[in-house]
């Protein structure tokens, strides 16, 4: 459990745009120690967003970014990081 010394340092350290972890958040990619855009991500990030309206699920989104040649960090899209992906940026 962290504690409340470790999340204020982490809180600090985000709010300088420097890196507490070893993955950078999608759309985001680090340089050095700092965040910078990633703009193929971006991109992504943006026609996700045009994409997702109600009644259209996940998987019906993976299929969609996967036709239109959009490429995950891993393998294949997952209808899980979709939606990690969408809650993470609002």
């Amino acid at each position: 459990m962290k504690t409340l010394w470790t999340r204020a340092a982490l809180a600090a350290k985000r709010a300088r745009g420097l890196r507490t972890n070893s993955t950078a958040p999608y759309g985001w990619r680090f340089e050095g120690d700092r965040l910078e855009p990633d703009a193929a991500e971006q991109r992504l990030l943006a026609r996700l967003f045009e994409l997702a309206r109600p009644g259209r699920s996940m998987r019906q989104l993976a299929k969609a970014l996967t036709a239109e040649g959009f490429v995950p960090r891993g393998r294949r899209w997952h209808p899980n990081s979709i939606r990690r992906i969408l809650r993470a940026s609002r």
